[in-house]
C-alpha cells in the first residue's frame, strides 16, 4: 500500500517535471510558451496534492474529506484550462468561428450530462453530506467540465501538421484525467473507492500521455519542417469524430437513465432518438466526406493553378521576347522584364509612359496604322516590323505579333510580343548587298547598275536632263593575269575599282559588269561636253600606275561613251557605249570614244587619246 502511495504521487510528478524542462529548452513563442508554463504550474500543483494525499494515507492512517489536498488539487484546475485555451491552433475563418464554438459546445454538453448522471445528480441529492463536502464534490465535476472545454476546444483547433500529435495526446491525456475524476467521484460517493481501483489507472494513463505530448513536441522542434507532412482534410474528420462522439455518449447516457427508470415505452422513445441521431451523424458523415473531397479537387486545381502561374510568371521573366500591353492610346500598361535586356529600360520606367517616342520617326505611321487596324479587329493577330530606341541612343529592330485582347478581362489590353530581329536585317543587308554587288570589289554589279541606269533615264526623260553611259575595258589584263598569276590580277583589279570610285562625282556610280570590264553611270551631266569631260577625267585617273603585290603596273583603259538620247532605252545606251569602247580599243591603248550615229555606218571617229 505504501509502495503504491509513493510511485502514485512519483508519477504523478513526472509530467510536471517534463513539462517545466520543456518550457526550459525547447525555443517557444507567444501563446504557446505561455499554454506550456501554465500547463506545468497546473501538473506541479496536482503533483503537489497527490503527495499531500500520500501523507495522509502513509502517517495519518487516513484520508479526510476535505482536506489540505483539496485545495491543492482545486487550484490546479484553473492553470491547467488556461493552458488548453491558450495552445495555438489553426485560426478559422469568418464564418468558421461559430462552428468552431458549436463543436467544442457539443463535447462540453455531451461530458455534462454524463458528469450529471454520474456524479452531479447524485452529489446534488445526497442527505448525509455537510455543505462543505457537498460543495466541493460539485466543484470537482463543475471543474472537470471546464477541463472538458478546454480540451474539447483545443482539440478542435488543431494547430499545424507540426504539432498535431504532441496536441491530440496532450488532449486525450487531459481526457483521461477527467475520466479518472469522474470515477473517483463516483465510487467515493458509493464509498467503494480504494487506491488501487481503477480510476487510479486512469490517472496513470494521463499522466503518461502529458510527458508523451511534450517528448514529441520538443523532437518536433528538431526536424527540419520539410519532414513533416501537410496537413490535408483530415481537420474536418476529427471535428466530426470528436462532436459526434460527444452527442452519441449524451444520448447514449440518456437512453441509459430511460432503461433503468423501467418505462418500456420512455426507453423505445429514447431509442428511436438515438437511432435518429446516429442517422444523422452518418449522414454529416457522408456529406462531410463529399465536402473533403470537393475540398481535394479544389485544393489540388488551386495548386495546380499556382504552379501554372508560377511556371508563366517564370517564362515571361526569363524569355528572351519582349511582351509589352498597350492600352487604345498606346499607353504601356505592362512590359517584361526582357525590356531591361532588350532596349536597356528597366520595366518600372516604361509602365505608364506613352509607347511613340521609343518608335523610329520613320516608323510611326506605320506603327498607328497597323494599331488603328488592330483596335478594329479583335482576336486578328498583325505582324509589325519596326525600329525601338535603345537606352544608349541606338535603334533596334523589332518584330511584333500585336494583337487586340481588350476585351479580355485578364488582359484588357493590346498585347504585343517582340523579338530582337536586328542580326536578321543584318544578314538581309548582306545578303542584298551580295546580290547586287560583285564580291572581288564591292562594286554594284550588273543588275544593280541597270535599276540605277533605268531610273536616271527616267529622270532625265522627265526633267530634260542629260545622262551618259561609259563603258570601261583594260588593256592587255590577260597578260597580267598569264604572268603574275591571278591572285595579282584580282587584286589589281581592286585598285582599279577603288581608284574608279574615288574619281566619280556625288551621285555618279561605277559597276564592275565582269572580268576586266567596268561602267559608269554619269547622271545629270550639264551637257554633252561636261560628260567627255568627265570620261577624259577617269581616262587620266586609271592610266596612272596601280601598285599591287609590291610592284607597279600600268594599265591603261579603253573607253566608250554613249550620251542619253531622248527616246533610247537603258540597254541600247549600254550597248552603245560598249559599242564605243571596242572602236576605242582599235585604234590602241588609253583611248576614249564617243558614241555617234556614224560609228553604226562610217566607222568611228576619235576624240581623245592619251
Amino acid at each position: 500500500m505504501a509502495i503504491g502511495h509513493i510511485l502514485f504521487s512519483l508519477i504523478s510528478t513526472l509530467p510536471a517535471l517534463v513539462l517545466w524542462r520543456l518550457v526550459a529548452r525547447v525555443p517557444l513563442a507567444g501563446n504557446e510558451r505561455r499554454a506550456w508554463l501554465l500547463l506545468a504550474l497546473g501538473m506541479t500543483l496536482n503533483a503537489a496534492a497527490d503527495w499531500m494525499w500520500a501523507w495522509y494515507e502513509l502517517v495519518a492512517q487516513a484520508a479526510p474529506f476535505p482536506s489540505a489536498a483539496d485545495v491543492g488539487y482545486l487550484l490546479s484546475y484553473p492553470p491547467i484550462v488556461a493552458g488548453l485555451l491558450l495552445m495555438p491552433g489553426v485560426s478559422p475563418q469568418r464564418g468558421g468561428r461559430a462552428e468552431l464554438w458549436l463543436d467544442a459546445l457539443m463535447v462540453v454538453v455531451g461530458g455534462f450530462m454524463v458528469l450529471w448522471y454520474v456524479v452531479l445528480y447524485p452529489t446534488a441529492t445526497a442527505e448525509n453530506a455537510s455543505l462543505l463536502e457537498w460543495v466541493l464534490s460539485v466543484a470537482y465535476p463543475l471543474a472537470d467540465v471546464l477541463v472538458l472545454f478546454g480540451a474539447a476546444v483545443a482539440l478542435v483547433r488543431l494547430p499545424d501538421a507540426r504539432r498535431t500529435t504532441a496536441h491530440i495526446l496532450l488532449c486525450v491525456g487531459f481526457i483521461a484525467f477527467l475520466v479518472a475524476d469522474t470515477g473517483w467521484s463516483r465510487l467515493w460517493l458509493a464509498g467503494a473507492y480504494n487506491p488501487e481501483s481503477w480510476p487510479g489507472i486512469a490517472y496513470v494513463l494521463c499522466y503518461l500521455l502529458v510527458v508523451a505530448a511534450a517528448h514529441v513536441r520538443e523532437r518536433v522542434e528538431r526536424m527540419p519542417p520539410d519532414v513533416v507532412p501537410r496537413p490535408g482534410t483530415r481537420g474536418w474528420r476529427w471535428r466530426l469524430s470528436i462532436s459526434s462522439a460527444a452527442s452519441l455518449l449524451g444520448v447514449g447516457f440518456l437512453l441509459l437513465a430511460g432503461l433503468r427508470q423501467g418505462s418500456l415505452s420512455l426507453a423505445g422513445m429514447l431509442f428511436g432518438v438515438a437511432a435518429l441521431l446516429t442517422l444523422v451523424l452518418l449522414r454529416q458523415g457522408l456529406i462531410i466526406r463529399e465536402n473533403a473531397a470537393l475540398l481535394a479537387r479544389t485544393v489540388a486545381l488551386a495548386q495546380a493553378l499556382r504552379r501554372s502561374e508560377r511556371r508563366f510568371r517564370a517564362l515571361v521573366q526569363n524569355v528572351s521576347d519582349l511582351i509589352v500591353i498597350l492600352g487604345p492610346d498606346g499607353t504601356i500598361r505592362y512590359v517584361s522584364p526582357a525590356a531591361e535586356h532588350l532596349l536597356g529600360y528597366p520595366p518600372d520606367e516604361l509602365q505608364g509612359t506613352v509607347v511613340y517616342p521609343l518608335v523610329h520617326p520613320d516608323d510611326l505611321s506605320l506603327l498607328r496604322r497597323e494599331l488603328a487596324h488592330i483596335l478594329k479587329q479583335p482576336g486578328v493577330v498583325r505582324r509589325v516590323e519596326l525600329r525601338a530606341r535603345h537606352r544608349d541612343g541606338s535603334w533596334h529592330h523589332l518584330e511584333a505579333a500585336v494583337s487586340n485582347l481588350l476585351t479580355d478581362p485578364d488582359v484588357g489590353g493590346v498585347v504585343a510580343v517582340m523579338r530582337d530581329i536586328c542580326e536578321r536585317k543584318e544578314l538581309e543587308a548582306q545578303l542584298r548587298h551580295q546580290a547586287f554587288h560583285d564580291p572581288l570589289t564591292g562594286l554594284p554589279n550588273r543588275t544593280l547598275f541597270m535599276h540605277r541606269v533605268d531610273l536616271a533615264f527616267a529622270e532625265a526623260e522627265r526633267n530634260g536632263r542629260t545622262a551618259a553611259l561609259v563603258f570601261i575595258d583594260l588593256d592587255d589584263f590577260k597578260s597580267v593575269n598569264d604572268t603574275f598569276g591571278h591572285e595579282v590580277g584580282d587584286l589589281l583589279l581592286v585598285k582599279v575599282g577603288q581608284r574608279l570610285a574615288a574619281t566619280l562625282r556625288d551621285g555618279d556610280i561605277a559597276a564592275r559588269l565582269g572580268g576586266d570590264e567596268f561602267a559608269v553611270l554619269f547622271d545629270d551631266v550639264e551637257s554633252h561636253a561636261d560628260a567627255v569631260a568627265a570620261a577624259n577625267r577617269l581616262l587620266a585617273a586609271l592610266s596612272q600606275p596601280i601598285r599591287a603585290a609590291g610592284r607597279d603596273f600600268t594599265v591603261t583603259p579603253s573607253i566608250g561613251l554613249a550620251v542619253h538620247n531622248p527616246g533610247i532605252s537603258p540597254r541600247e545606251m549600254l550597248r552603245r557605249a560598249d559599242h564605243a569602247m571596242y572602236h576605242a580599243k582599235a585604234r590602241g591603248r588609253g583611248c576614249l570614244e564617243i558614241y555617234t550615229a556614224g560609228l553604226n555606218v562610217a566607222g568611228w571617229k576619235q576624240v581623245a587619246q592619251v
